[in-house]
């Protein structure tokens, strides 16, 4: 009896899993791996660069000298480049929210502001579904609309103090 390998997206779906066990390392060389599948449709790529940068700035968020949040910024914004590319509503507003987190991981404020307001209107349209991928993002974006208010602030503060 032959076994059907699993398809991308379900490998995907079991990396995501582990990721938030924490199995941060294995899960980002099973993203590599996939990266390299010939098969790998251009949605099913940008989604798992966008994993992988999710990854790395939380491994550089936890101080691992290996990673940096500029390389998983890069990722981030390659994703949002080719989203027009396809039809994936959740798959574009979860780029923009991981290149929110990105930039406000480097102090970024101004720019954390401009995608916050561009990305929280796209998220607002989206119709809730109930698998992995959306409840992920739906957490991510409780921090996210937490983290804004205070951001807005160091954002004004910082724009004051480059007019002086």
């Amino acid at each position: 009896m032959d076994c059907i390998p699993p398809s991308i997206q379900e490998e995907l779906e079991r990396i995501q899993r582990d990721y938030i066990i924490g199995n941060f390392f294995n899960s980002l060389d099973e993203l590599d791996e996939l990266l390299e599948r010939k098969e790998i449709s251009l949605e099913e790529k940008l989604k798992v660069k966008l994993l992988k940068s999710e990854l790395i700035g939380i491994l550089a968020f936890m101080g691992l000298d290996e990673y940096a949040f500029e390389d998983g910024l890069k990722l981030a914004e390659e994703v949002v480049e080719h989203i027009e590319e396809t039809k994936d509503k959740y798959l574009k507003v979860e780029s923009l929210l991981i290149l929110g987190f990105g930039h406000f991981y480097l102090n970024n404020w101004q720019k954390t502001c401009e995608i916050y307001d561009q990305y929280i209107p796209l998220f607002n349209e989206l119709e809730p579904i109930n698998d992995i991928y959306y409840l992920r993002m739906k957490a991510q974006n409780y921090i996210f609309e937490s983290l804004i208010p205070f951001v807005k602030i160091y954002a004004g503060g910082a724009l004051l103090m480059k007019k002086k």
